[in-house]
């Protein structure tokens, strides 16, 4: 007995089409001191349509100089948007902070996109002037899309890096060195 099994060819039968991404990054601020947060809002839009697209995975990457990445995730409210929040430590490096976002959702090709912005030291004379800032410690966290019944809820995730060198990732908890902690807005 030979049983055949037909398997839809995407070329020849285009019975499930790939939709793609078409993403925006509203970055606050190009420069951010010492002790400051940045906040970011990622807006995810059906490049055809141009209609926003809610549910969809949104990870946040964020490279420093010379230290190690954080990152955190969040899924795309009704109105296709993602909120992000960097918080720079004191004694965090200063230069060019590296930002990858991917976006993913079901029936959509999984698309990443980079931006970046500097941390500067800042003109507060109250801070210590021997500060060289050679630490990463940034805090990176997301807002929640989900809502409650009693209203909108701010849960998200976060991951907050400490020291480190170059090489690999170092993901610190809540009592991780030079100040990172896991924080919600």
């Amino acid at each position: 007995m030979v049983i055949s099994t037909m398997i839809p060819n995407p070329i020849t039968n285009p019975a499930y089409a790939v939709e793609e991404f078409d993403i925006n990054i509203d970055v606050e601020d190009n420069d951010v001191e010492w002790g400051d947060t940045q906040h970011m809002t990622v807006t995810v839009r059906n490049v055809d349509t141009n209609d926003r697209v809610s549910d969809a995975e949104v990870r946040l990457t964020v490279d420093p100089p010379d230290s190690d990445s954080s990152s955190a995730t969040d899924e795309t409210d009704n109105d296709g948007e993602a909120r992000f929040y960097v918080k720079v430590d004191d004694d965090a490096e200063t230069g060019d902070y590296d930002i990858d976002i991917r976006v993913s959702k079901n029936g959509y090709d999984t698309k990443t996109v980079s931006t970046s912005f500097d941390v500067i030291r800042g003109d507060d004379d109250d801070r210590d002037s021997d500060r060289n800032g050679d630490g990463s410690s940034v805090t990176v966290s997301a807002a929640a899309a989900a809502a409650t019944s009693s209203g909108s809820s701010a849960s998200g995730t976060a991951v907050g890096t400490g020291s480190g060198g170059a090489g690999g990732t170092s993901n610190r908890g809540p009592s991780g060195p030079a100040g990172a902690s896991v924080s919600s807005p």
